[in-house]
């Protein structure tokens, strides 16, 4: 009797439940927990002067950017709410310190076009609620992401960990991608017969190889050649190679990178202006140089033309800027004359006539 007596009770509870949950649409661009943000007639509806509470879905509609900067939406049976759908052109960022956890048996859908933004993300053991068809990218101070043991992600949208993050995949993502490179700079410059291109990469996840590509019009690449990568990094890595077929006059580099399921993602793309008949140059001597040792830039072909030179660490912060009349056909310009660049790789352009010429300096 006590026994059949609790059954009664459980779904008696069950049903009360359910019967206060239903489904809220954003009607304003405001506060997760904040009353006139929603509305049970659907989106851009009167407001409900309520706030989501268990056994509701939420839908984030199109053209709402809804926030919750720091705390927990815990989605699934017995969470914060039963569901979340994110659609297209909605967001909703728990930047802050915000943390989103989806239960087994809990759904979040970000619609492509849609996007979440959280600190802390874990989609728990055996959950396979989750479809990602825009973007989940992790922010804050010490971003953690989680899938689950036996969890499932799917979808054909982007996951962006950052560098400082933790990440932990126990489960499968099926489709959405993992965008696994965050690159701090890719250069490509002249250095008398070939290209040297460089770049440094922050983090990387699951990372296979990069390849280097040109192009003659910046619309269809070529490849150069490729770079194995790191694999999986949470340090700095420096990478470095060289082009020794360049295209004559202004031509295009970009990077590609592979990870281990074959996605791929690209750079930003650098224009090279390369000759290889005598036309107007720069070059660095001594290069490399030591350091305490002075540095100097040569003009070549300049005679008469005003010349901006600029010298920008690896990170692209200026350290030296001046502008010069060249009076000859070899002028010499000293760049660092007291020798205190500290060891390094650095950058050095100079510009004149709508022209770019540009060298890479290292001190050792």
């Amino acid at each position: 009797m006590k026994k059949n007596l609790l059954l009664i009770c459980f779904f008696a509870l069950f049903a009360f439940e359910n019967l206060f949950s239903s489904t809220l649409y954003s009607t304003a661009s405001t506060g997760f927990n904040t009353s006139g943000t929603w509305s049970t007639i659907g989106c851009g509806g009167a407001s409900c002067g309520c706030t989501p509470a268990a056994g509701d879905d939420i839908v984030i509609c199109t053209g709402y950017q809804v926030s919750l900067s720091a705390g927990l939406i815990t989605i699934g049976p017995g969470g914060d709410v039963a569901s979340i759908t994110i659609q297209s052109g909605g967001t909703l960022s728990m930047l802050g310190a915000g943390v989103m956890t989806v239960k087994n048996g809990g759904f979040l859908t970000i619609d492509a076009g849609g996007s979440l933004s959280v600190n802390v993300f874990t989609n728990n053991n055996n959950s396979d609620g989750v479809v990602i068809n825009g973007s989940l990218l992790l922010g804050g101070v010490s971003p953690v992401f989680t899938n689950g043991n036996g969890a499932d992600i799917t979808g054909i949208g982007s996951i962006t960990i950052p560098g400082d993050a933790t990440f932990k995949n126990d489960g499968t993502i099926f489709g959405p991608t993992v965008l696994p490179i965050e690159l701090l700079n890719f250069n490509a410059i002249v250095n008398s017969e070939i290209i040297e291109v460089s770049w440094t990469s922050a983090s990387e996840l699951n990372n296979d190889y990069f390849t280097i590509e040109k192009s003659k019009d910046g619309l269809i690449f070529s490849e150069v050649i490729l770079v194995d990568g790191a694999g999986n990094s949470t340090s700095i890595v420096e990478y470095f190679d060289t082009d020794r077929n360049p295209y004559e006059g202004i031509s295009y580099y970009r990077l590609k990178q592979t990870d281990y399921n074959g996605k791929t993602s690209f750079s930003n793309i650098v224009p090279v202006e390369y000759h290889s008949n005598g036309e107007s140059s720069i070059s660095l001597f001594p290069n490399p140089v030591q350091e305490n040792t002075a540095s100097y830039i040569s003009l070549s072909q300049l005679e008469g033309k005003e010349v901006l030179v600029v010298l920008r660490d690896i990170a692209g912060n200026e350290i030296y800027s001046k502008v010069v009349i060249s009076t000859s056909n070899n002028e010499i310009v000293a760049i660092d004359q007291e020798g205190k660049l500290a060891k390094g790789t650095y950058l050095v352009t100079a510009s004149s006539a709508n022209k770019l010429y540009s060298k890479k300096l290292i001190v050792k």
